[in-house]
């Protein structure tokens, strides 16, 4: 059967095995295995960008695990939680909400419908407090590809507690090698949580002029140096990403695949009041910690101009106010303006939602797709590509890798939709889509062409994808490293 993904290629599965739970997948995995030589995995299939549920190679057998979605354990004494693959971030968050709102749910912009372990397992992020979601992997069970069951060794050892504190375990550690590699199928994960801060404040930072971009970025790497994870992730995006989330593509443009021009980037940005780049963040904590923390974050910011809103607790009911009124008043791009701050303070407060994946359906033809509520851009027939490639994080690097995606963008007739969020002080993540209508065949090879040119020339210049798509993944034939080291029985650690 043939399986469709946003990237523009189609995927031909010889055959699905859907179990109704980890058991089911247990007794009959090895049945299955021994029809087919290669198998391909997926929790709830909704990586878009990345290659959707399709298999890696055409004639794999598909494994569909959506079903197999049980929170198995959760300690709310510690904040820890196991869940199986087909658990989503909408109901992780769902769950801790009903069991006492105290723990944050690790979400990211993919919506409320994505898998929390398969996120993880990718090495994927989000700007919540535990910013890299495969660091807050306690242990891990995987069915190997001969049919045995992998778990830590503590809980080998009886020692099943401590399995879910410790995330080592004793002796050689082995969890990683289950991160993006396929060595087994993942059934069950634990992870830790981050606690619900007392009181949060978000900042919302307008550089005025483009030149101060390096000196921006400088005050970003201080804090994150300085205050760790009382400040969450932080994200840089720039004015026509900004824009994606505020005004509808023009339709005669989606048709024919041309970009915004410059002119009409500088009149709506006029219009909406924006700014060369914009920079968000949550600071979390206790409410003299969090005055103290926007202290730190105010004086790091005066380095550049800005235009700043700090937004609390206290002040978001007049952003709902605000959002209601500029529906009243037909003021549409103002009431997405604020209606974005508003979903983007739930997702900070580890509540999922679609503000960000809304972005999918820019130059889908059927705009209104995107006021669904519930979103499947492949399903819909959207285009999207991701390019995710790892910066450091250094002014001059910044500078240097926006220069390349916006002469790759004015090469390739199409417009620069940059976000950059930090992992940590030492490096960023940029996200870039590559958005394409699906129904243009040749807006469509356009895309695809661009992402070439945006691997292979910004690998020259040191940017190389944190995650790759099924596509590209085999050209790189990236494979565990055999060391060709041999354990030596006799030895001891002093």
């Amino acid at each position: 059967m043939e399986i469709s993904t946003t990237l523009g290629i189609s995927k031909i599965a010889d055959s699905i095995f859907k179990p109704k739970n980890i058991e089911q997948l247990k007794n009959e995995f090895q049945s299955q295995r021994g029809k087919y030589q290669n198998i391909s995995v997926f929790s709830t299939g909704n990586n878009w960008g990345y290659g959707c549920h399709a298999p890696n190679a055409n004639h794999d057998l598909l494994i569909d695990l959506s079903e197999c979605n049980q929170i198995l354990d959760f300690d709310p004494y510690h904040g820890t939680v196991t869940i199986e693959p087909g658990v989503t971030y909408g109901q992780l968050s769902r769950f801790l909400i009903s069991k006492g709102d105290q723990w944050l749910a690790p979400v990211h912009g993919g919506g409320p419908d994505c898998s929390v372990l398969g996120n993880t397992l990718e090495r994927g992020y989000g700007i919540t407090p535990i910013t890299d979601h495969f660091s807050s992997i306690l242990s891990l069970s995987a069915i190997l590809n001969n049919g045995e069951l992998y778990e830590g060794s503590l809980k080998k050892l009886g020692f099943e507690k401590l399995d879910k504190l410790f995330k080592y375990g004793i002796g050689p550690y082995y969890d990683g090698i289950f991160s993006q590699s396929g060595l087994g199928i993942v059934t069950e994960i634990t992870i830790k949580l981050a606690p619900k801060a007392a009181y949060v404040e978000m900042f919302y930072v307008n550089i005025v002029h483009e030149k101060d971009l390096e000196i921006a970025v400088e005050s970003i790497k201080n804090i994150k140096r300085i205050l760790g994870s009382a400040v969450g992730g932080i994200n840089l995006i720039n004015k026509e990403r900004c824009l994606s989330m505020a005004i509808d593509y023009p339709i005669n443009k989606i048709k024919s695949g041309e970009a915004l021009s410059p002119e009409e980037i500088h009149m709506y940005s006029k219009k909406l009041k924006l700014t060369p780049w914009l920079i968000v963040g949550m600071i979390y904590g206790e409410k003299t910690i969090v005055k103290s923390t926007k202290s730190i974050i105010k004086d790091e910011f005066k380095k550049f101009k800005n235009r700043s809103v700090y937004i609390n607790s206290n002040n978001i009911k007049a952003i709902c106010f605000l959002n209601k009124t500029f529906k009243l008043l037909s003021l549409n791009s103002f009431s997405k303006i604020t209606e974005s701050l508003l979903s983007l303070y739930d997702i900070l407060n580890g509540r999922p939602n679609n503000l960000a994946l809304k972005l999918a359906y820019w130059k889908n033809e059927n705009s209104e797709l995107k006021n669904q509520k519930v979103l499947n851009p492949n399903k819909d027939n959207c285009g999207l590509i991701w390019y995710t490639p790892l910066i450091e994080l250094k002014g001059s690097s910044v500078f240097t890798f926006v220069q390349f995606i916006k002469s790759a963008a004015q090469k390739f007739n199409t417009n620069p939709l940059i976000t950059i969020t930090t992992i940590d002080d030492l490096c960023f993540d940029s996200t870039i889509p590559i958005l394409f209508n699906k129904k243009n065949i040749a807006d469509q090879k356009n895309a695809r062409a661009y992402y070439e040119y945006l691997l292979t020339e910004g690998s020259k210049l040191g940017f190389f994808p944190y995650r790759l798509n099924i596509e590209t993944q085999s050209k790189f034939n990236i494979k565990t490293l055999d060391l060709g080291i041999k354990p030596i029985n006799e030895a001891r650690y002093k």
